[in-house]
């Protein structure tokens, strides 16, 4: 029910738009400015900390308490279990263009990072029975460069798990990514015009700005 959630602070400033619920963790500290909208529900732990939105902020579900530790932990338990799944591709780093062509069942891919900027595309193809999980590093987009689909895949069936050292994503400029991401052990921050197609979980920190767009599967 959690389109975005961060088990660690959350920033979110300027313009940005949430067309889902945004779920707030355990220990985390909420700061909010500018003119938010948020087309969901803000679900707030009773542990989380701050929380004072702007007058200008748009909240369509309004806001409520409730435990998310139990989402939380469901989170990291689903990024663990995608770490100990073997690759049936393997890439080093992705830092141009490239295409990802699936089998027709379950796709497991391993890569070291992605780090595209400029026009680069990393192009992800496939049909209905596609599945791709994709263990990297930190994915970096900045400029136009993006992450897609192709063919009949849907963003629902595309996942993304970012673990290792300096672990993190990062949008900034015009950059796109389609797929949900789980970043159990680092932060998450999408600037600028950025967009996101698909559920976030940022485990760090979650730093929304700008005028980003945030949609949720």
């Amino acid at each position: 029910p959690y389109g975005v959630v961060t088990a660690g602070a959350v920033t979110i400033t300027g313009s940005p738009r949430i067309d889902g619920n945004l779920a707030v963790g355990p220990g985390a500290a909420q700061t909010y400015s500018g003119s938010p909208y948020i087309g969901g529900t803000l679900v707030s732990d009773p542990l989380s900390t701050g929380g004072r939105l702007p007058n200008s902020a748009r909240v369509i579900g309004g806001v409520v308490r409730r435990d998310l530790a139990a989402a939380v932990t469901d989170l990291r338990a689903a990024s663990a279990a995608v770490s100990a799944m073997t690759p049936t591709q393997t890439f080093g780093a992705i830092t141009r263009t490239t295409t990802i062509v699936g089998n027709g069942g379950l796709n497991v891919i391993a890569a070291d990072r992605i780090q595209l900027s400029g026009s680069a595309r990393l192009v992800i193809r496939g049909g209905p029975n596609d599945e791709f999980v994709i263990r990297t590093g930190p994915i970096n987009l900045s400029g136009s460069a993006s992450v897609v689909l192709s063919g009949d895949l849907l963003p629902s069936r595309v996942l993304f798990s970012i673990g290792g050292l300096g672990s993190g994503c990062s949008l900034t400029k015009s950059s796109r990514l389609v797929g949900s991401v789980l970043v159990p052990d680092g932060p998450v921050a999408v600037r600028d015009s950025a967009r996101v197609v698909g559920m976030v979980f940022a485990g760090v920190s979650l730093v929304v700005t700008g005028s980003p767009v945030l949609k949720t599967i």
